[in-house]
């Protein structure tokens, strides 16, 4: 007996016990524990049913078995091992049973070292075998192949295959279905170093899910090629070389193997096409990010270096790059250029452009941009001026700090050039609007998803003023996007404002405010709306026999009441002020005007001079898509119909 012995390779022997009876021809070795390599095998026997022991050397015919405890299973062959003393020549005949049956090992060599050594195996069923694999579970799949060592040339070549893999994590992030594999092995060593490299010998198949990437293997036909450099009889490097006939083509050059949180790594990718990759790779990915429509066109190609799961430094050559997303979110055209990054803030400049854009069907217009990003920032290196309709954004400073950290500080100045609100009206799907858009952009901060403004947005809109404050928008180009905003309006010239929409005209200047103001999916949930006659308007207030009856049909009176009275002789009327409330809660507008009036009235219209025309509202809580069908008939061609 023995209670301890060191093996080389980074291996122990416990619990050590011999006995041979020479008379019977018989013997056994067991070892209580046997670790090589990580893997621990315990109660390893060794059973010779014939032992021959003599000067001439020794022989053993018998069984071999073992448990694995972290598998909870067992390994046996049948083992067949000469000896001899004079020559040193050894031989090693190994056969499975039960869960390894079908595999097979011969081995011979003599005082020069090993000759021969070959492993075969076939229809091993994997589920079946002791493998422990941490937070993974094999759920079906077979092996075959061979692997043969060659002493004299000091090279190993074969095949390995697997087919029907199924597996999957504990955390439900990394699984495979149908998975097969077939590769071809070929290497050379010596005194503990050398290379072994493996290929594709034929198209996988499976699927394979890896957090959010999925693949169907079966609609792609890739090239692999990966060589190991051992050293001191431990992995050093590895380069490998995935090449898609669609997609493209990417180069792994790895070292640090031994701490897979070290590893240094770079990755080169050429000309990838982004159509096939995102059909073939990101799919599942765009999918879960709620891009599903997502539609990429255009190539690119560059170098990608990290350390671990740091990304240190990257390059990236981009080439006619097109995005457009099947909901209309946006668009960009052309776009092309050098993107550098460095983690250590180590990066050269960077200059994109792209022929042309959209946001929301707004047609935006060529534009080149020059920038540094590095680190944790990213800076504008000169203004832009981008082409909006016929206005545009002067974007004259832009700086982001805190890339890689919860909050993202955004800082930029900005001027909007005048741009005619009529077509952006249409490009947005809004009413037909009047006037002009311009104004100054304050600062900015997005934080988890949520885009904010510190300060006030001030818009020249209608000969007046618009200002925004408590601005937010949550997932701007994802799902389901929110906005909020207070409102404040001053002096917009109703004129401008009634002219697009075939409401009738009204003269005059309103303001108010529009408090609370939340839109989900850009749609109106909530609101508290003031909308009243300024008090001193110098201006002229004049309103038309169509705007009286449009008024009135809005606060749920009857429509064309002026045109079956005298009245209809006349084409406008003096007012004295005009204004209208909705406070909007669950779909429902508690409705008010510029005050009240007999019978549990409001005035929406209070009238002035001869003939006095007074537009009074009943309706005090009204169904909200109601008020909305109302506005748009309103604003149609023609009187209204209201039921």
């Amino acid at each position: 007996s023995v209670a301890h012995l060191t093996l080389p390779a980074e291996g122990e022997a416990h619990g050590i016990r011999v006995v041979a009876d020479t008379g019977a021809g018989s013997g056994r070795l067991d070892i209580r524990e046997l670790s090589v390599g990580g893997q621990v095998l315990e109660q390893l026997q060794l059973g010779c049913d014939r032992l021959r022991l003599d000067a001439a050397g020794f022989g053993c015919a018998g069984r071999l078995e073992a448990a694995v405890p972290e598998a909870d299973a067992a390994w046996a062959a049948a083992i067949d091992l000469s000896y001899a003393n004079e020559t040193r020549a050894f031989a090693l005949e190994l056969t499975g049973e039960g869960a390894l049956a079908g595999l097979q090992l011969t081995a011979e060599g003599g005082a020069a070292g090993l000759t021969e050594a070959r492993l075969g195996w076939a229809d091993i069923r994997l589920a079946a075998l002791p493998l422990a694999i941490p937070d993974l579970t094999l759920y079906g799949g077979t092996s075959a192949g061979e692997i043969v060592l060659d002493g004299a040339s000091a090279t190993v070549s074969g095949r390995a295959c697997v087919a029907d893999i199924a597996f999957d994590s504990s955390d439900g992030r990394l699984g495979a279905a149908g998975l097969g594999l077939c590769g071809d092995l070929a290497g050379r060593y010596a005194e503990g170093d050398g290379t072994v490299s493996l290929a594709l010998a034929e198209p996988p198949t499976g699927e394979v899910l890896v957090d959010r990437f999925y693949l169907d293997l079966r609609t792609v036909e890739p090239e692999l090629e990966a060589t190991v450099t051992i050293a001191e009889q431990a992995p050093e490097r590895l380069t490998a070389r995935w090449r898609d006939a669609t997609a493209g083509e990417a180069r792994l050059d790895a070292t640090g193997l031994d701490d897979p949180t070290s590893i240094a790594w770079r990755v080169d990718v050429t000309t990838l096409d982004l159509a096939s990759a995102a059909s073939t790779y990101l799919a599942s990915a765009l999918e879960a990010a709620g891009l599903a429509s997502l539609r990429l066109e255009g190539r690119f190609g560059g170098t990608l270096v990290g350390r671990g799961t740091a990304l240190a430094h990257a390059t990236l050559e981009l080439d006619g790059i097109g995005i457009e997303d099947g909901g209309g979110r946006g668009t960009v055209q052309g776009l092309s250029g050098l993107l550098d990054y460095d983690a250590e803030g180590d990066s050269a400049d960077s200059s994109l452009t792209w022929a042309g854009a959209s946001l929301y069907q707004l047609p935006i217009g060529a534009a080149t941009v020059r920038f540094y990003v590095g680190g944790r920032s990213f800076q504008l290196l000169d203004p832009v001026r981008v082409d909006v309709l016929d206005g545009a954004l002067d974007l004259r400073t832009l700086a982001v700090d805190g890339l890689d950290a919860e909050t993202l500080a955004v800082d930029f100045e900005a001027e909007l050039e005048p741009i005619a609100l009529r077509p952006v009206s249409e490009a947005l799907g809004w009413p037909p609007l009047n006037g002009t858009l311009s104004g100054t952009v304050p600062r900015v901060t997005l934080r988890e998803g949520v885009l904010a403004m510190g300060g006030a947005l001030e818009l020249a809109l209608f000969d007046g003023l618009v200002r925004a404050e408590n601005l937010r928008v949550e997932r701007l180009l994802g799902v389901l996007p929110t906005f909020a905003a207070d409102l404040t309006l001053r002096d917009l010239d109703l004129q401008q404002m009634t002219g697009a929409f075939s409401f009738g005209e009204i003269t005059g200047t309103i303001g108010g405010q529009v408090q609370g103001l939340r839109l989900l999916d850009w749609e109106p949930v909530a609101f508290d709306l003031v909308l009243v006659t300024p008090d001193r308007d110098p201006r002229r207030h004049r309103i038309s026999q169509r705007a009286v009856d449009n008024l009135t049909s809005i606060g749920g009176g009857p429509s064309a009441v002026l045109s079956t009275t005298f009245l209809r002789f006349f084409e406008d009327f003096d007012y004295r002020g005009l204004g209208i409330r909705c406070r909007l809660q669950n779909n429902v507008c508690r409705m008010g005007g510029v005050g009240d009036a007999p019978n549990g009235g409001y005035y929406i219209v209070r009238g002035a001079g001869i003939p006095r025309i007074d537009v009074i509202g009943y309706s005090r809580e009204v169904d909200f898509p109601q008020l909305l069908r109302r506005l748009q008939a309103a604003t149609e061609s023609g009187l209204p119909d209201i039921d």
